[in-house]
């Protein structure tokens, strides 16, 4: 059964016949037509001809607006029904393009650009909520007690399930019920946040500054052009180098800008906080060893190991479990051991899991799997320990009417060196730079990640040198 005929040329139909089989072939002669030529099959008179549409309500825009492209009439800008609507770029709304079951673009600049809004619409809400759940978390458990550590640890746990998870069901759900179905998973949540809500006390301040626009577009300014320069491969060094100088002096004139706001959106003072810092640093590490390795490792595992993607995704599988489940270690580490002892062993296994994982690279298998694997679940062990406890850490230090500025910003740390760490590593593991056959390995991008990991944990253990110093330095200040 030969579907989508209209694009089958005469090489490729030469090829299909040689068979000696019988071929039933189905299409539309108004579709496509090969890259090269006529379609060998749709010069002929077909032996049935369907005229009647069934896919779509005989009255729908759809139909419509396509016999009018085939004839060549002109289609103007407007919308024609619920579904269907032809816009100019920027007339395009981010609710929607999220709608949208399917947008066609007449420049693939312009799907870039469209691309990018939808991410970044979609990504909006969730931003907002790493923001403010840990800020909430504050305000309603202002003692640093167990219940608070307990908190923060279930809001971790929260976080991680998304990651141990999310893939897993988002496969199964988009794989039995297709990829629309996919955004309803979010529903049941959405309705038990909704049923909770009112047990939440109001937290809105009557007297709340305004927004600090100005210090959120610096930030993403800088953020953005630092991306650029990292992973901005359509452009020359040169490019490149101007990016990163624009990037430093943006961020300067916003450490001036914030110091002398009243409200700043992203405020330097709280860095001079040693907890703040460390729990930053901290951070840091956890994307470097998390972020990188969710990312990477699946492409890394099919491409340079030759891996089925079912053993890729098995592969991640236990450092996603990890992260989910270890969540409640956090609060026990910070009891029993203090600040230091937890940042030192959360830090401490992922850049051992990243050692591990370099060595493994290096080995031949089935000893490369196995590396991975247990590397994977070393840094999901020490990812999942800090999670959560981190943030309480964070805003444990901090006062209450600050919270909300000062999660803002831990959050900004995270997604900022999220979005810093995985960008260097595509530079450096540069997958999908040099075209492969199918099925064939890439011995040189298991060489170039366990490079990369090796780096990682490197990078992971002299941060946790620093974060050593900074807590010493502030408790040796403490005493005098």
């Amino acid at each position: 059964v030969l579907d989508e005929v209209s694009m089958v040329g005469e090489e490729m139909a030469r090829d299909l016949m040689s068979f000696g089989k019988p071929i039933l072939v189905l299409g539309d002669p108004g579709q496509l037509p090969p890259i090269r030529g006529e379609g060998a099959f749709t010069r002929d008179e077909p032996d049935v001809m369907l005229t009647e549409i069934h896919r779509q309500a005989a009255e729908s825009a759809i139909i419509r607006l396509a016999t009018m492209a085939r004839e060549g009439r002109p289609i103007g800008f407007g919308v024609y029904d619920d579904h269907v609507a032809k816009l100019r770029k920027g007339d395009i709304t981010p609710e929607q393009a999220l709608r949208g079951g399917q947008l066609i673009c007449g420049l693939n600049a312009t799907r870039l650009q469209i691309n990018n809004a939808m991410r970044a619409a979609a990504g909006l809400g969730a931003g907002t909520l790493l923001a403010t759940g840990p800020a909430l978390l504050a305000a309603r458990f202002p003692a640093d007690d167990k219940h608070r550590a307990r908190a923060f640890a279930a809001f971790g746990s929260a976080a991680g399930s998304g990651i141990a998870f999310g893939p897993l069901v988002g496969g199964l759900v988009m794989d039995q019920l297709g990829w629309r179905a996919v955004f309803a998973v979010y529903l049941p949540f959405i309705g038990l946040a909704a049923l909770l809500l009112p047990r939440i006390a109001p937290s809105r301040d009557p007297d709340a500054p305004p927004m600090d626009v100005l210090g959120i577009a610096l930030f993403m300014a800088v953020l953005g052009l630092l991306v650029l320069a990292i992973q901005g491969a359509g452009f020359s060094p040169y490019w490149r180098s101007a990016f990163t100088l624009v990037a430093i002096g943006l961020l300067a004139v916003l450490v001036v800008v914030e110091r002398h706001r009243r409200y700043p959106a992203i405020a330097p003072s709280l860095f001079a906080n040693p907890t703040f810092r460390v729990m930053s640093l901290t951070m840091t590490c956890w994307q470097i060893g998390v972020a990188i390795s969710m990312v990477y490792v699946p492409a890394v595992a099919v491409a340079g190991l030759g891996a089925s993607p079912a053993v890729a995704g098995a592969s991640i599988l236990p450092m996603a479990i990890l992260l989910f489940i270890s969540t409640p270690l956090g609060p026990w580490l910070v009891a029993r051991v203090g600040t230091g002892g937890f940042v030192v062993t959360c830090i401490g296994a992922m850049a051992l899991g990243d050692g591990i994982v370099c060595l493994g690279l290096a080995a031949t298998a089935p000893w490369a799997t196995v590396g991975l694997v247990a590397g994977l679940s070393l840094i999901g062990l020490g990812g999942g320990a800090a999670n959560g406890s981190m943030d309480n850490l964070a805003m444990g230090t901090i006062d209450a009417a600050r919270a909300g500025m000062a999660a803002g910003l831990f959050q900004t740390v995270r997604i900022g060196s999220a979005a810093l760490a995985v960008a260097a590593a595509g530079s450096v593991v540069a997958i999908g730079h040099e075209p492969a056959a199918p099925g064939a390995v890439d011995a040189g991008l298991a060489a170039r990640y366990a490079a990369l990991a090796g780096v990682a944990a490197a990078v992971m253990g002299v941060l946790a040198l620093l974060c050593i110093f900074v807590l010493k330095t502030a408790r040796g200040a403490a005493r005098t």
